[in-house]
């Protein structure tokens, strides 16, 4: 980076990594320099009109003689395009001034939300051992060390360790967990800052949800009526703001295709939160086991979502619905692992892919089945055959465990690439990350390919 100076002090002057071609008010066709490491998803900027602006890198193409070009999308949209060839920036590092810290993203860059935009409700869905109670005992850590209140319906006891002690985990002063809760023991310890974990494990689903419909519907009516007392200035009211987690979400808002038989008896109040809770101070995270299965004004109100993999169909195109996610993402989300999700919404600036991070608290279910039943390896097991652990770097290289090079992630592109360009009959464009299925692409190389005459069907 070369350097220059701001108001007397020396500042880094970040290098370019492109420059823009053309493009319109959504999207611009870009050409990256040489060296770059980027990928699909990689966050951009440039300056437009005095303000700096980002896009998302949509699509990458590697030409045999002109390099690597794609195309950007913008986060919001302009009111006149980009001039062209103007000067792109990496801007993967920029946005990371959150406080709550989740995980990392693909590129190693650390993940930190806000605080703000928790409180206009959050959607965690995604199939089961999937990682969305993972993730939310990651956000009530942070939550917890930075000392906010929040009240958790635990419906399977899965968020009683956080109040229990470990060598990692030392923040349990804060934390509360109660089988019985009333309202006038709920609100003193919401002013002391505690996090209260509402444990229902054990009891029938309708039980779970007459308690929550009468807990929840209590605790709006109090802060309405905190609000009134106060006249709407903020520094008088009593009530803090509060997080409400729901776990199991489809028990107290089930989806009309719910067949259980106890839909309505919480619905209507968990609406209402959806619908009003922002205004008075309650954040929802809902975390339903499928999407399809939470009722639809609940899960439309959600401003952001961390999602998991989802195997059905149905949940698949819920999702799909949700404005800030793209038919890309979603079908790269069918080969996460556990602990790998999408998030999106109000709390990124983009769509990211997060690795989230391992808990501090002790986890309550770390079950291993075969242990359980006593079942043991078969005779004479192989004896297990030793791997160098090998590490992936932000620039893309590969590195042993001691540090030392083996593979640079650059070399390795140019030779993918040079290797593409030999074996390719077409029109010498390799698409690098496609969003192309593998049928799609079968077909578009099939008429790539010149017929009898030599004429090729496409160019």
């Amino acid at each position: 980076m070369s350097q220059e100076f701001i108001n007397g002090k020396r500042k880094e002057k970040k290098k370019p990594i492109g420059r823009i071609l053309s493009g319109t008010l959504r999207t611009a066709r870009v050409e990256f320099l040489g060296g770059w490491r980027g990928e699909m998803g990689s966050l951009v900027s440039f300056e437009h009109g005095g303000v700096t602006q980002y896009a998302r890198v949509d699509r990458l193409e590697s030409h045999r003689y002109a390099g690597l070009t794609g195309y950007i999308y913008f986060l919001e949209p302009l009111e006149r395009p980009a001039r062209n060839l103007i000067d792109i920036f990496d801007a993967d590092d920029d946005m990371e001034d959150g406080i709550l810290y989740i995980g990392q993203d693909r590129s190693g860059y650390d993940v930190r939300i806000h605080v703000n935009p928790l409180f206009d409700h959050t959607l965690v869905c995604g199939m089961t051992r999937a990682g969305k109670t993972h993730w939310c005992l990651v956000l009530l850590e942070e939550t917890i060390m930075q000392c906010m209140p929040a009240l958790v319906i635990d419906s399977h006891g899965e968020f009683v360790n956080l109040a229990k002690k470990t060598d990692e985990w030392q923040h349990t002063e804060n934390v509360v967990v109660v089988e019985d809760l009333r309202i006038e023991d709920l609100i003193p310890m919401l002013q002391q800052k505690k996090t209260v974990i509402y444990n229902l494990l054990g009891l029938p689903k309708v039980s779970k949800a007459n308690r929550i419909g009468e807990i929840l519907g209590q605790l709006k009516h109090e802060k309405e009526k905190d609000y009134a007392r106060a006249e709407n200035q903020e520094l008088l009211l009593q009530i803090p703001p509060v997080l409400v987690i729901l776990d199991e979400a489809e028990i107290y808002a089930p989806g009309k295709t719910t067949t259980w038989g106890v839909r309505g008896s919480s619905l209507s109040t968990v609406t209402d939160i959806a619908k009003e809770g922002a205004k008075f101070g309650i954040g929802l995270i809902v975390v339903p086991q499928r999407v399809t299965m939470l009722d639809i004004d609940v899960r439309s109100q959600c401003n952001s979502a961390a999602v998991f993999r989802n195997i059905d169909i149905g949940s698949k195109t819920a999702v799909q619905r949700l404005d800030y996610l793209t038919r890309t993402d979603i079908r790269n989300m069918s080969g996460f692992v556990k602990g790998t999700c999408l998030m999106a919404g109000s709390f990124v600036r983009r769509v990211r892919t997060v690795y989230v991070r391992d808990l501090l608290s002790e986890k309550v279910k770390k079950v291993d089945f075969e242990q359980m039943l006593g079942i043991t390896s078969g005779p004479d097991p192989k004896p297990p055959q030793f791997k160098p652990k090998l590490v992936k770097t932000v620039e893309g290289d590969i590195v042993d465990e001691d540090g030392a090079l083996i593979e640079d992630g650059l070399e390795r592109l140019t030779r993918d690439d040079q290797l593409a360009f030999e074996h390719d009959k077409g029109d010498g464009v390799i698409l690098r990350g496609s969003h192309l299925s593998e049928e799609e692409q079968k077909l578009l190389n099939r008429l790539k390919k010149p017929d009898e005459k030599g004429d090729r069907l496409i160019g």
